[in-house]
């Protein structure tokens, strides 16, 4: 598959974003493809090879990636979360080809719960997630805007859900791939002020 060079400029602004700012003493679990660009750039940072983990429920892509990476699992993202052998996470990147409302295959919003349910987060621990744009309209600049508004509102709603807050980096966004692709990354933290009360 040939990507964009916009692709591949957003791609490893998330990635070295991730590398240099996450928690190296703790745990990331990411989505990775069989070019394993995040992990490299990972373990390019100096992150230690047994704390990335990638769930991976393509056949072909997870024989690939756990020929070079023994912490690869032929998982799904839900799948992973659900396992409960997650060790205190610092680095989250689901970086998925479907919409955030997902289809018969995967459901972002639904991993999204998942991941809040099920993970002993860092005190700090960056959270990005990448989305398509899929519809008649999404060459709208408003339609594509308006998904990253829910998507944002949502992963807020559910991270306050769980004493969390999710607190927005603004240096990410659209692109083109095939079509329009969306990043959105957040710090999750402890929420103070739902502790307060």
């Amino acid at each position: 598959m040939r990507y964009t060079a916009e692709y591949v400029r957003a791609k490893q602004l998330v990635n070295k974003y991730l590398a240099t700012n996450g928690e190296k003493l703790h745990h990331a679990i990411i989505l990775d493809g069989p070019k394993h660009h995040t992990l490299n750039c990972l373990k390019h940072f100096k992150w230690a090879p047994d704390h990335i983990h990638i769930p991976n429920n393509s056949y072909a892509d997870y024989h690939k990636i756990q020929l070079i990476h023994p912490q690869t699992y032929h998982l799904s993202m839900r799948e992973y979360l659900e396992g409960g052998h997650i060790d205190i996470t610092s680095v989250v990147y689901m970086d998925y080809m479907c919409s955030f409302w997902g289809n018969s295959i995967c459901s972002p919003a639904s991993d999204i719960k998942y991941l809040f349910d099920n993970t002993r987060f860092a005190d700090t621990c960056l959270l990005a997630i990448t989305c398509s744009v899929r519809h008649k309209l999404k060459e709208s600049l408003w339609f594509s805007n308006i998904q990253m508004l829910k998507a944002i509102a949502q992963i807020q709603s559910v991270a306050k859900a769980h004493g969390k807050q999710a607190i927005l980096i603004p240096e990410f966004g659209t692109y083109k791939n095939k079509g329009i692709m969306y990043t959105l990354m957040f710090r999750v933290e402890a929420d103070t002020k739902t502790k307060a009360l």
